[in-house]
């Protein structure tokens, strides 16, 4: 997805099919991001999308390097407790930097709980979403 502004030409957005498991469906988007700008752009810009603005939950997590070396990091969960943390933790791992990773999750009416099945699915989409060069 390409995504214009932001001080770019240009954005690239990463994103993964959708995944559906007991009533949830999650989607995920991953984004260069730099500093604290880049995440609130890239955010508000990817909430203008109605597949995102409507989700149940929009958790997103960060990581980037500072220009004094140090790493500024974050999460939000969004009411699905867990989700941002447990995301942050798997890009501590693969220390991804630079980075912005967005999930959805939408619940639909009958929805079953997945325990930790949901972290599996946000880990698994973020880290295997891929530019895709058209836009939206």
């Amino acid at each position: 997805m390409k995504l214009c502004g932001g001080g770019r030409d240009e954005w690239q957005v990463a994103t993964s099919g959708e995944i559906e498991d007991s009533g949830s469906t999650f989607r995920e988007y991953n984004a260069d991001a730099t500093n604290l700008q880049d995440v609130r752009w890239v955010l508000d810009t990817l909430m203008s999308k109605t597949e995102v603005a409507s989700a149940t939950h929009v958790i997103y997590s960060y990581r980037f390097r500072q220009s004094d070396g140090s790493v500024l990091e974050n999460f939000d969960s969004d009411g699905d407790y867990g989700m941002g943390l447990n995301l942050l933790k798997k890009m501590q791992q693969k220390n991804a930097l630079n980075k912005l990773f967005v999930t959805t999750r939408s619940c639909y009416p009958g929805f079953a709980h997945l325990g930790s099945r949901r972290f599996e699915h946000a880990a698994e989409a973020c880290f295997g979403a891929t530019i895709d060069d058209s836009s939206d």
